[in-house]
């Protein structure tokens, strides 16, 4: 990638047809709680879970040559992150707060050496219960929900086991201000109960409200779908807002015309992208 010039967009990748949909529809992502895992030492880490929406800044045929790989029918898919995108302007980005994460290295030795981590010192072998989950931490929590180590091994997949330079990604997020973190302190032993803190996750995750929107009409620069065969239930929402558009606004019919027909050349497909590299 050509460092010299910073990209346009910003990606959000889904796994789901119906969740790309989803968000072209209610033009808005839906905030969700997703688990970090900081390590305080060499042998001592926390996880926390940060109310987020997530992006990549990353061109999507570098993002290609990074997560291609070949299916049992001998095509390409994207598989870890999904076949799904949907990119938005970085100008859209900043007006919504949304911004890039840092990266940290993991520590070498048993003490806390990183100054964003030293407030944790003292409480790392704590182990928090149900009455406990979702303490704040004041002064790190604002800092810690931007945080994550550059590289590690990759906790959406257990059976993935090489390590992964997550500061490829350069990843940028939306972390609503007013939403707690919730931490769940761990040592190593306890890393079993893991899975069923994730299913209380998922509990507190259909209870939040809060979502970050977008206008379909000026904010998305790409939509990508997994095959052609999906391109018409795309199109469909665009014409469905190009109609409405038009209701609404009859005197602006050429301008709104110009739109819809520029977002639909902005509908590709990952088989496309994979196949041309």
């Amino acid at each position: 990638m050509d460092i010299r010039t910073e990209n346009n967009s910003i990606f959000h990748h889904t796994s789901s047809v119906t969740t790309l949909q989803a968000i072209l529809q209610k033009q808005a992502f839906k905030v969700q709680y997703c688990t970090e895992k900081i390590y305080l030492s060499k042998n001592t880490f926390l996880h926390i879970m940060v109310p987020m929406v997530s992006f990549a800044d990353i061109r999507l045929t570098d993002y290609v040559r990074s997560f291609r790989q070949p299916t049992k029918k001998g095509e390409y898919a994207l598989g870890y992150y999904g076949d799904y995108a949907i990119g938005l302007s970085k100008e859209w980005a900043i007006q919504k707060n949304v911004s890039p994460i840092i990266y940290l290295p993991k520590p070498k030795t048993t003490l806390p050496q990183n100054h964003f981590l030293k407030p944790l010192k003292g409480k790392e072998k704590r182990v928090l219960n149900d009455n406990d989950f979702g303490e704040k931490i004041d002064g790190l929590a604002p800092i810690a929900s931007f945080c994550k180590h550059y590289e590690g091994i990759l906790e959406k997949d257990p059976n993935r086991k090489e390590r992964y330079a997550f500061h490829n990604e350069q990843e940028w997020r939306y972390v609503p201000s007013d939403l707690p973190i919730r931490w769940n302190l761990y040592n190593n032993k306890s890393d079993a109960d893991y899975q069923n803190k994730k299913k209380k996750k998922e509990v507190l995750n259909k209870k939040i409200k809060r979502k970050l929107e977008f206008d379909l009409w000026n904010d998305v620069t790409y939509i990508v779908v997994k095959s052609e065969k999906y391109i018409d239930r795309i199109v469909e929402i665009l014409e469905k807002r190009y109609r409405k558009e038009l209701a609404l606004h009859p005197a602006d019919n050429v301008k709104i015309t110009q739109r819809f027909r520029y977002l639909c050349t902005c509908v590709i497909t990952t088989e496309q992208l994979c196949s041309d590299l």
